[in-house]
Order: structure tokens, then sequence, then C-alpha cells
């Protein structure tokens, strides 16, 4: 994959959905700052979108260092295969939590449906078709949405 078509997808479309898409939601309106204390929930929204925005980045160096990997296997993608995409979801719902407003809960809705789609339909089967039986069995053992834990040594 050419640089710049990685750039695009472990970064800027990230930012576009995780900034760009909320914004327009909620109208422009960046108030949820000042209503911080209103509710321990929308307390919650803020470090969880720190923690959406962290897994996004981490996502993108993983795929950044492990670009001659050809299943994925290394960094992030051992433990789960959508670090990226499983992080923008993880900032939108905290957006949801920090800006209370339905919009941005049935945007979280729409585009886990259509990425869940795309990967399922799309994405996994040209990769396998590409790969082969390697990433067939990345398929197998890793999971798509929820990280795998690292087996603890003894």
């Amino acid at each position: 994959m050419p640089a710049s078509r990685n750039l695009l997808v472990t970064l800027v479309l990230p930012a576009f959905l995780i900034f760009a898409v909320p914004y327009f939601l909620v109208g422009g309106r960046l108030d949820f700052l000042g209503s911080m204390s209103e509710s321990w929930v929308r307390m919650l929204g803020l470090p969880l979108f720190t923690v959406g925005v962290g897994l996004v980045v981490a996502g993108a160096y993983s795929a950044a260092t492990s670009a001659g990997v050809s299943t994925g296997a290394s960094g992030l993608n051992k433990y789960m295969r959508n670090p990226i995409l499983l992080g923008v979801l993880i900032a939108v719902a905290a957006q949801y939590l920090l800006y209370d407003w339905p919009p941005v809960i049935a945007y979280l809705v729409v585009l886990f449906v259509v990425a869940d789609c795309l990967i399922r339909l799309v994405v996994e089967p040209r990769l396998v078709e590409r790969l082969g039986a390697a990433y067939q069995s990345y398929l197998d053992t890793v999971p798509r949405w929820l990280p795998k834990l690292p087996a603890r040594g003894v």
C-alpha cells in the first residue's frame, strides 16, 4: 500500500470520523466542558475519549511499523484485528457522554454497522483471497472487536 494511502486510512479518515462528523452533528457546539459537573457520566466521557484517540494513534503506529507483516499479527494486531476502528468507536461513544446529543449515538450505531459489514463482507474476504491460509489462521485466532489478552507467562 502506498504511504499516502496508508496515512489516509490510518490517521486522516479516523480523525474525520472522530472530530468532523460529531462536530457537525452537534451543530458546532463545544460547550461540554462547561457542563462537566452536571453528571458523573459526563465526567467519564473525557477519559474515555482519550482512550479512544490513544487507541487510534497506537493502532496507526502499529500499522506503520508492521508494514512488512502480511498477516497483520504484530503490534496491537496480535490482540485484535481492528484497533484503529475500535478507537474511533470508543471516541465517538465518549462524545455522546460529553454532549448528551442523540444524533451522536445514532451516528455511533450506523458507523459500527457499516464498518462491521464492510470488514466482514469486503475486507476480510479479499485479504483471505490475497494472503491465503496464513490470514485465515489469523482470522481464526485473533478476535475482530474485543482484544484478546496476552497469555501470562509462568
